[in-house]
């Protein structure tokens, strides 16, 4: 249970920091690298969802209207 109260709140202010950001770069693996580890000038926050997970799903919307 611990584990999903983590899991959550760190998914939640992922959401919140993502609103700051002017805009939302959809990254998969043929361009991670490229946008991401190549980039020299710009700082990247990451956050990784897959709709399958369990964790992950309440928080759809979220990310959706991101």
């Amino acid at each position: 249970m611990k584990a999903f109260g983590l899991a959550a709140s760190l998914a939640l202010m992922a959401t919140e920091a993502l609103a700051l950001f002017e805009s939302v770069e959809k990254l998969d693996a043929s361009n991670f690298e490229e946008m991401v580890v190549n980039d020299d000038e710009n700082m990247w926050m990451v956050t990784f969802f897959a709709d399958w997970c369990p964790y992950c799903e309440p928080f759809s919307p979220e990310y959706e209207a991101a």
